[in-house]
């Protein structure tokens, strides 16, 4: 399949001879590999490696996924895998939500303190006005 690096994210024409150097030629020897092997190439952090190899996995896959649907659709059988599709959206949705509440309590904490020690200034201000007139 896959010997043009560049289709990676993030990886542009110097990387890709960097990584064929190192005895990683194609999309399938990344996928294939490991982060600590991928982090002895100069400039791959582990972060780095580990998004390249997903990404190569993600090509990789959504290739073989093309083949599965064709497959599926000639066996008549396209509805597992939208119903699959399907899951996988509403698995991201349910993400995205926890993502928001959690947001938006900690937002409330952040309200409460701010309340709080205006609160107290504001308390603090008034015993001084009652000091200050005797």
């Amino acid at each position: 399949m896959g010997t043009d690096l560049t289709k990676i994210s993030g990886i542009g024409p110097s990387a890709a001879d960097l990584l064929k150097g190192n005895g990683y030629p194609s999309i399938e020897s990344i996928a294939k590999s490991n982060i600590e092997s991928l982090t002895k190439v100069r400039g791959f952090s582990v972060s780095r490696a580990k998004k390249v190899i997903q990404q190569a996995n993600d090509i990789l896959l959504g290739v073989s996924s093309e083949v599965k649907v064709k497959d599926a659709v000639a066996k008549g059988d396209s509805q597992s895998f939208s119903s699959k599709n399907k899951e996988k959206g509403k698995d991201k949705k349910k993400d995205e939500k926890k993502s928001k509440k959690s947001d938006k309590k900690k937002d409330k904490k952040k309200d409460k303190k701010k309340n709080k020690k205006k609160n107290k200034k504001k308390s603090k201000d008034k015993v001084k006005g009652k000091k200050d007139k005797k």
